[in-house]
């Protein structure tokens, strides 16, 4: 997209005066906060005039979302979890990592940990505009290992 901010400055043509020696008096509004959209470009201002500041419009952000909606684990195991925010060139892309037992799952920038059997739903938030996005983790029951047993059936083939 190829915007530009563009310096809204209007010189008064002269008029009939008593001294000749009076300047061309000049009119400058004052310049934009802001553009409507992100500029590429900002023109020069005529030189009559200062430049006007180019500042480009926040990107804010209009989503968010998971690698996964839901995860297995057992006690003990950990799961990365990715947030891709919308749109990718967002000004904020700042998250908060939440979860909602954390007896049963933390979570640390993403990272859930599985802490005894059931179930939790992680939640990532943006700063910007309040954005969210759940995955729900269920933890097995963690189920002891008593013995082995081997049982061999025959020798033959």
């Amino acid at each position: 997209m190829s915007n530009q901010c563009k310096p809204q400055c209007s010189v008064t043509p002269p008029t009939p005066a008593p001294q000749p020696s009076t300047p061309t008096p000049t009119t400058c509004p004052t310049p934009p906060t802001t553009c409507p959209t992100p500029p590429t470009t900002c023109p020069t201002p005529p030189a009559t005039c200062p430049a006007p500041p180019c500042i480009p419009a926040k990107i804010s952000v209009t989503g968010i979302s998971l690698s996964d909606v839901c995860v297995a684990l057992d006690v003990g195991q950990t799961r990365t979890l990715r947030a891709t925010i919308s749109p990718s060139n967002a000004d904020n892309k700042a998250i908060n990592w939440s979860s909602n037992n954390i007896g049963i799952a933390t979570v640390n920038s993403g990272v859930v940990t599985a802490k005894k059997q059931g179930t939790a739903i992680i939640t990532a938030r943006t700063n910007d505009g309040g954005r969210m996005a759940n995955c729900t983790v269920v933890i097995a029951e963690e189920v002891p290992v008593t013995g082995i047993e081997i049982i061999k059936e025959s020798e033959e083939y």
